[in-house]
Parts: structure tokens; C-alpha cells; sequence
């Protein structure tokens, strides 16, 4: 099975095999791919931007963006980040464990030119394409402790 294939048909799964916006069964063959952040307007080409789309819901949403959109690619990012579909360029002191436990904390998404940047209360995750290229602290002084999912405050 080619790539796009194989990534079309996890989609389709990732979106419970239903269009994303009608809920109607969906598929292989029937499915279309929908830049949910629209790709006219600088959406990125990757799966965690795409939803499984029946043909009428495609066009009826046409490049509008939906109010939602953070929440839709913070979560699809996190979802393809379990699954080993996110290459992490290299740990910046972290383990995988710790980086996929950090994105479950996904307070905001910025999308750049060639970068889609994921906010939490103290990191800052840059992406690019499939890979996390950068990961840093937001406030110094602060640390956040990924084992019990705490923010945890040096003493002044």
C-alpha cells in the first residue's frame, strides 16, 4: 500500500470511518481529505490538519475556518503523536514519553508560514511537516513535572 494510501485509511479510522462535520458512514473509496485548516489560507498538508470529509461537506465548507480548529489539530496532533506518526527531530532533554504527556497540555495553535506552533502554559512546541523540530520552556523558574502532571514553582 502506497503512503498517501495508507494515510488516507488511517484518517478515515482516526475520524471513526464517518465524515467529521456529518457523521455520515464513510468509506474508502467515498472519503475525500479536508484541510481543516484550509490550505488556501496556509493550512499545512499533514494528517493531523486532515479529516475524513464526505464530497458535499468538502465543498460546502470551501476555506472557511472553523472556530474549533485548535482544538481539532491539538488533538489530532497529540492522537498522531502516540502513534509514532510524528518524528521528533531530536528529545531536547526529554523522553518520548515525557513530550507525548506535555502535548496533552496543548493550550493554543499558531499556524506559521512552514511551521504549526503548539502553546501549553510552559512550552512551546514548533512542527514541521511530521517532525518536531523545537521545544521550549515558556517561563524560567518553572518546571513542570510530567510524571504526576503538576506544574511545579521554585520558591522566590
Amino acid at each position: 500500500m502506497k503512503k498517501k494510501e495508507r494515510d488516507k485509511r488511517d484518517i478515515l479510522v482516526r475520524d471513526g470511518q464517518r465524515c467529521y462535520f456529518c457523521h455520515k458512514p464513510m468509506t474508502l473509496k467515498k472519503m475525500t481529505l479536508d484541510h481543516y485548516y484550509p490550505k488556501s489560507l496556509r493550512g499545512p498538508s499533514v494528517a493531523y490538519n486532515y479529516v475524513c470529509a464526505c464530497k458535499s461537506c468538502n465543498k460546502y465548507k470551501k476555506a472557511t475556518i472553523p472556530k474549533d480548529y485548535q482544538a481539532v489539530l491539538a488533538e489530532n496532533f497529540y492522537k498522531a503523536l502516540k502513534a509514532k506518526k510524528i518524528h521528533v527531530v531530536k528529545h531536547f532533554g526529554y523522553t518520548l514519553r515525557e513530550i507525548i504527556d506535555m502535548m496533552s497540555y496543548i493550550e493554543a495553535v499558531e499556524i506559521k508560514d512552514k511551521e504549526v506552533v503548539f502553546k501549553g502554559a510552559y512550552f512551546i512546541v514548533n512542527v514541521r511537516e511530521h517532525h518536531i523540530i523545537d521545544i521550549k520552556q515558556r517561563q524560567r523558574g518553572n518546571d513542570y513535572d510530567l510524571n504526576n502532571g503538576t506544574f511545579v514553582f521554585e520558591a522566590s
